[in-house]
This record gives structure tokens, sequence and C-alpha cells, in this order.
């Protein structure tokens, strides 16, 4: 081979190393510059941090302290009275009474606390248990009517006093203040009250239907004797 094929064999490899030089290097501008200008956003990595935190105590439970006990209710006393006409003209003790007998059994009640010693009294004050009828005493004459049916009576007054206090009771205790109020009932002639109605209100709507409510249907131990007005007005009064 002569020198000149030598020489221009040595120029064409010069080029061709030199053309891919060339290439290598606009492709490895062209990476840079894809790179470099790359503005599609990266994704961060975010930690996330989470702090494990003790648990805290349970309330503590206070124990309720023992209530007081509620004072104990003092009983209240109870009187079932009624007011009478007066007798202002003065009558000697030893006079004795020949007043015709009349229509109305006086009773005037005393008692005390967590007693049942009722006194029967004829109009000594007034009347707690008026006995109503017609005829004027029913042909009993000179015969009063306080020494015929006195004693029943007194066994009414003390069973419906009973069954009045029990209800009050049953229905929260004794009203306060003064109160009065009067029932009429009437009887059968078993001793069952077969009526009753409130014709004169204590102005205490709990007092009133505790009357009511107890003399309902309420039955005498014993029978009413014969000849005694079955009509009755009970007066009811009551210090709380």
């Amino acid at each position: 081979m002569s020198h000149k094929q030598i020489k221009k064999k040595t120029s064409v490899v010069s080029w061709v190393f030199l053309g891919l030089l060339v290439i290598l290097l606009g492709a490895a501008v062209y990476v840079v510059k894809s790179v470099l200008s790359d503005d599609s956003p990266r994704k961060k990595i975010s930690i996330t941090t989470v702090n494990l935190l003790k648990p805290p105590p349970p309330p503590q439970i206070k124990e309720k302290p023992p209530e007081p006990e509620p004072p104990k209710e003092i009983p209240k006393k109870e009187e079932i009275i009624a007011p009478g006409p007066k007798d202002e003209s003065p009558t000697p003790q030893n006079k004795q009474d020949n007043t015709p007998a009349g229509n109305k059994l006086g009773l005037d009640t005393e008692g005390t606390a967590g007693s049942d010693a009722f006194g029967l009294v004829g109009n000594k004050g007034g009347r707690s248990i008026t006995l109503g009828g017609s005829g004027g005493g029913g042909g009993l004459g000179q015969l009063s009517l306080l020494s015929k049916f006195g004693g029943y009576a007194h066994i009414a007054e003390a069973e419906i006093r009973k069954k009045v206090m029990k209800r009050l009771e049953e229905e929260g205790g004794m009203p306060k203040g003064r109160l009065e109020a009067v029932a009429r009932i009437r009887l059968d002639r078993n001793g069952e009250v077969i009526e009753c109605r409130i014709v004169g209100s204590s102005g205490n709507h709990n007092m009133d239907d505790a009357i009511n409510q107890a003399l309902d249907h309420m039955k005498i131990s014993e029978p009413p004797p014969d000849g005694m007005p079955l009509k009755m007005d009970i007066k009811f009064s009551y210090q709380g």
C-alpha cells in the first residue's frame, strides 16, 4: 500500500471518529438540557409522625355521702271543732234543762298529738258533727239527742278522724296553716257512707280531696241507732 493510500485511510478514520464524538456530545447536551428543563412537579415524600400517648387514667368516682335522715315529723295537734251560737244569757249550773230536744247533736273535741282522747260535751263552744233531720227530734220529747246518740257520734267521729288522717299522710302529710272544711255525708242503716260532698272548702285542694276520698263509701264499725238522723255535717279543723 502506498503512502498516499495510507494517509487517505487515516483521514477517513479521523473524520468518522470526529463525527461520532460530535454525535455523542450532542446527545449529552440534549440529555442535560432535558433534565434541567423538566418542569413536572416532583413527588415529595412526606413523613408522618405518630405520637403514642399514654391514655389518661379513668376518672375517679367519688362515693356519694350518705344522705342525712329526714327529720321525724312531730305529730301535730288535731282539732275537729265547729263554731256554734253562743248563749250570752247566763244559766245557773243547777238549773234543770227543760229545753225541747232539737235536731242537732253538738260535739266539742279536744285532742293532743298521738292521743285519741276526745270529749263529748253538748254545745261546748261549737259542734264538729251536726246531725240534720226533720221533725224536731223524731218524737224524743224532752230526751236530749246528745244523751241518746252521743255514744254513736263519738264512735263515728273517732273513725272518721282516723280515716282522714291516714289519707292525708298518704297524700304527703298535714297541710301547712290553719284549715277548715265542712263535709256533708249521708249514711245508710248499715253505717256506710252513701253520699259525701264538700259544702265548705278549706281552700286547699289536697285537703278537700283527702276528705272526699277518705269518706267515700266509708263504713262505720257500728250501724246507727234507730231514730238517729242519717245526714251529718262534719267540720274538720286542722292546725298544720
